[in-house]
């Protein structure tokens, strides 16, 4: 995330950014993206697209918590295919993906 022209309200942390929906939202709102994570290689080419700048950090689960800066509000979007009608509905027993269980990244990085 790059810094912000004027003086943030508040700053935010987004895991799974996608193509930057949260970040879109919570800007307008005065907020100030102070890291982002991406995966997918496609969606972080357009949320450079969108922001000016590729997400801090590709693999959340790689990303020791002691490298995200300090952050008022923690948003995600993690992959919902594990739940949904989407995927093979194998919720927290999908070990093939391993993305029912990515909300326990959210999780960690809140708890650190």
């Amino acid at each position: 995330c790059s810094p912000s022209v004027k003086p943030a309200m508040f700053g935010f942390c987004e895991l799974f950014a996608g193509i930057g929906g949260f970040r879109l939202a919570l800007e307008s709102l005065g907020g100030d993206c102070v890291f982002s994570s991406e995966v997918d290689n496609y969606a972080a080419e357009t949320y450079s697209l969108n922001f000016g700048d590729l997400p801090s950090a590709g693999d959340i689960t790689t990303v020791p918590t002691e490298q995200i800066p300090q952050y008022d509000i923690l948003v995600g979007g993690f992959p919902c295919q594990s739940f949904s009608t989407a995927g093979f509905q194998q919720g927290l027993n999908d070990h093939q993906t391993s993305n029912g269980r990515l909300y326990l990244e959210v999780c960690r990085v809140l708890s650190a």
